[in-house]
């Protein structure tokens, strides 16, 4: 055995000398004995730290070990050159001082792999106290300070991911900190899509502070690539050596060859027990696969797919709100999946572990230190203490009882109000007394709130359900009344010997009744306009003059059978041109000044006219006063709702849709405007308020008629049409206006006829129906479009949504009119096909 040279103790007498050295000598056999039995790795030094002794268990952990001082080469060498600094320190402040110190440094194996270990050093006197040697133990705590570092790493990873909310700023957050957490060279996070037949990539490589999260890459899902098989599997992959990873998986060979990557592992991300994506990490030095390492690498996965859930479940929350039940539910998955403090309460000691968000909840950055359960009780809002302290006593007290969840609230310093969810267990000695309660507590604030939402939004879905309800039943009576007096007048103009007078009173009847239907179909029509935001313009420059002077004389007959006054002040304030819809314009007067009209028995309606600029925008303003039954506060709540009048009564009395209000001021405001009510009284009348801007900034074609001033159709003599349709009395219809307006018209019942006609003759536009029998409006303009046919073709159809125009346009249609007709939009549909072909 060798035994430890502890050298001259310093004594100037020779016989001190050689007593002293006989006396070391015998410590150092003893020393030695004890040191080579001992189960920890052990070692001499002198002061000047060379090794005088080291005991088996260090010689086989390090290997051969000479008399090496500290800080020269080879026992330099074997400490971790990120320790060697503080092991040098402690060195000398051990010389400075003979204190005995610890201390955690990385020293390398004899295998070349650096393990973790505990250096205890104590210092060997002489008998007169001086420091002679320096004796120390190593403890090889490698698996505990990599287990500790580990959990520190998952601490702040799920600190950075507490952060995240969205799917993109998660992943990055995954990537960006599972490579730092697992000392990786290259990082990808796959993500499933909905169908499970795609992958969503995101990848990282080298330098991470330089690298920006880019969006993900798509591709399908293939077997023969690893992370597809780990999505498809739900099992991990770990290949300490990359060569293995391409014999298994011979398409990766390019993509490891240009990374020069190591080692290789790719992780399922579960949620839910379903793999939702996978964690992939590249590493240049290989790691140690051990199960610790493996273990670790599970878990970190596991963050980040709880992670991934979590943000999946806010982004399809905030993305799909109109579906209240599933948002409800997305909603309550990510505040139960956030916001949650755990705890574990001793309750012998009345002692308080916690951890995450319980002291946030709280109003805390850190519980005070004398927390307690009377602590805890102080904040729990007062209307709920006494409960929660019931609650408590009952539970503590029944032995079998384990598990509890709890809704409480929380009062914090702050005077915040916090509802919260508390879920535990209880843990019980043999007799069943309560030792140790432990669970989780969760900030449900926010879920209360939705749930008071959704109970409100229930409450306006019920009272607009009964709205649409008392409108339909409305709506039948508004359509069956004129309905009746058509088809009366019909079998009345069926019978023979009847006079003109008696059939033109028929046919009359049965224009105003038409009229009556068409404009119930017109608001219809304009209400899901209006709620779509999808009101058509059709700017010109017009005569609010005129236009206003139409709707009153419309009125006049009502007017004078209830015998009130109609008085029009400051029209002749108005703009002699004003550019706007006059289509539109009429439509809100003739409602506004209807209104005032109808509601009005007695007293008068008056209308305003005024101008007003600021500058560089002209203003119109049109004040609609009347005397007739005015509004109550309750009443004026529901003007401008649709489905509803301001008292179902008011239908049955007045009659009407209820629409006309809603439907003006969206029309007002596409203009450029609004529609308001500025005051009503009920029973003394009200007063209402049209403002128009002048849009003569948005007219892109200047045009010499003033609309209002004209209401005759431009001819268009010489023009040949071919109308392709397959109903008989749109075809008359359309005949008899056209062939009024001077043009030759052709008729095709079906589309194969319409091709047939349109490829033989010579025609200067086609009005092609969609929907008709043999072959429809679409395959024809197909085959004519395909065979050269350059003469514009018009789609005519009951469909009108924006997807049906835009299928029309693609597949060559030129205009496209929707059903019912309105002939002003057919008239400037011609006028511009035959302007351009000019």
């Amino acid at each position: 055995m060798e035994k430890p040279n502890f050298g001259s103790a310093g004594a100037t007498d020779e016989r001190d000398q050689r007593r002293d050295g006989e006396q070391a000598d015998g410590r150092a056999q003893l020393l030695a004995l004890l040191l080579d039995e001992l189960p920890q790795m052990a070692w001499i030094s002198s002061i000047e730290a060379e090794i005088t002794y080291v005991n088996p268990r260090l010689r086989e952990f390090m290997g051969p070990v000479q008399g090496a001082g500290l800080q020269s080469s080879q026992w330099g060498q074997q400490i971790h050159p990120e320790d060697r600094t503080a092991a040098v320190e402690k060195w000398e402040h051990f010389l400075k001082t003979g204190e005995a110190y610890d201390i955690r440094i990385r020293i390398r194996r004899a295998d070349g792999i650096y393990r973790w270990v505990l250096v205890r050093s104590f210092p060997i006197r002489s008998p007169e106290g001086a420091v002679t040697h320096v004796a120390g133990t190593l403890m090889d705590i490698h698996d505990l300070e990599t287990n500790h570092q580990r959990m520190e790493k998952l601490q702040r990873v799920s600190a950075a991911l507490s952060g995240a909310l969205t799917r993109d700023e998660v992943a990055q957050t995954v990537i960006h900190e599972g490579m730092k957490a697992t000392d990786a060279t290259s990082g990808v996070l796959g993500m499933a899509s909905e169908s499970r037949d795609r992958l969503q990539t995101l990848y990282f490589e080298g330098g991470l502070e330089e690298k920006e999260l880019v969006g993900f890459k798509d591709a399908p899902i293939d077997k023969e690539l690893p992370m597809s098989t780990v999505l498809l599997t739900g099992e991990p992959l770990f290949f300490d050596d990359t060569k293995e990873l391409i014999r298994r998986f011979p398409r990766v060979k390019g993509l490891v060859e240009s990374s020069q990557d190591e080692a290789f592992v790719a992780l399922p991300l579960i949620a839910q027990n379903v793999a939702i994506g996978v964690m992939a990490f590249g590493f240049k030095d290989a790691p140690d696969m051990s199960v610790d390492f493996k273990n670790f690498l599970m878990t970190l996965a596991g963050q980040g797919a709880q992670a991934l859930e979590r943000a999946r479940i806010f982004d399809l929350e905030r993305s799909a709100r109109a579906q209240v039940e599933r948002s409800e539910a997305r909603l309550r998955m990510a505040l139960e999946a956030s916001d949650v403090g755990l705890w574990d309460w001793d309750l012998g000691a009345d002692k308080l572990w916690w951890a995450g968000s319980y002291a946030k909840i709280f109003g805390y950055e850190k519980l005070p230190a004398d927390w307690t359960a009377r602590s805890f009780l102080s904040h729990i809002h007062p209307d709920d203490r006494e409960s929660v302290r019931a609650q408590f006593d009952e539970f503590f007290a029944n032995p079998t009882k384990k598990d509890y969840s709890r809704e409480r609230r929380i009062v914090t310093p702050q005077g915040k109000i916090v509802w919260t969810r508390s879920m535990g267990t209880v843990e019980r000695d043999p007799q069943g007394k309560p030792l140790r309660s432990f669970g989780v507590l969760v900030d449900i604030t926010q879920h209360k709130g939705v749930e008071e939402a959704l109970k409100l939004a229930k409450e306006e879905a019920e009272v607009a359900s009964s709205a649409k309800t008392a409108f339909v039943a409305n709506m039948s009576h508004e359509f069956r009344t004129p309905l009746t007096a058509i088809l009366g007048f019909t079998e009345f103009l069926a019978k023979e010997g009847l006079t003109s007078d008696k059939r033109s009173n028929y046919a009359d009847g049965i224009r105003r009744n038409g009229q009556v239907l068409l404009k119930l179909v017109e608001d219809i029509l304009d209400l899901s306009r209006v709620e779509a935001g999808r009101i058509r313009l059709d700017l010109q420059a017009s005569s609010p003059r005129i236009i206003l002077e139409d709707v009153v004389e419309i009125f006049r007959p009502d007017v004078e059978k209830k015998a009130i006054e109609l008085n029009i002040i400051g029209l002749d304030a108005r703009p002699p041109r004003f550019v706007t819809d006059p289509v539109r314009l009429r439509q809100i007067l003739m409602n506004l000044v209807g209104n005032a009209v109808k509601f009005t028995d007695k007293g008068s309606v008056s209308i305003e006219v005024k101008v007003r600029t600021i500058a560089p925008t002209s203003y119109l303003e049109v004040f609609v006063r009347d005397t007739g039954a005015g509004l109550s506060p309750s009443q004026v709540g529901k003007l401008f709702r649709p489905f509803g009048q301001a008292e179902t009564s008011t239908s049955r009395r007045f009659g009407g849709t209820g629409l006309g209000l809603f439907i003006s001021r969206g029309l007002a405001r596409a203009l450029g405007g609004e529609v308001e009510l500025l005051e009503s009284e009920l029973g003394k009348g009200s007063l209402f308020v049209l403002r128009l801007a002048d849009l003569k900034d948005q007219l892109s074609v200047p045009t010499e008629n003033v609309a209002g001033e004209s209401a005759v159709s431009e001819k268009f003599k010489g023009q040949k049409i071919l109308i392709a349709e397959d109903t008989e009395d749109l075809r008359d219809f359309l005949g008899v206006y056209l062939r009024d307006a001077g043009c030759e018209v052709d008729f095709a019942e079906n589309g194969a006829k319409a091709v047939e006609l349109a490829t033989l003759g010579d025609y200067d536009i086609v009005l092609m129906d969609l929907h008709m029998p043999i072959m429809d409006g679409y395959e024809a303009t197909r085959a004519l479009r395909e065979n050269g046919y350059r003469v514009p073709i018009v789609a005519f159809t009951a469909r009108n949504q924006p997807e049906d125009r835009v299928k029309c346009f693609e597949m060559g249609f030129d205009a496209f009119l929707s059903k019912p007709l309105s002939l002003r939009d057919l008239e400037g549909t011609l006028r511009r096909l035959f302007r351009r072909q000019k």
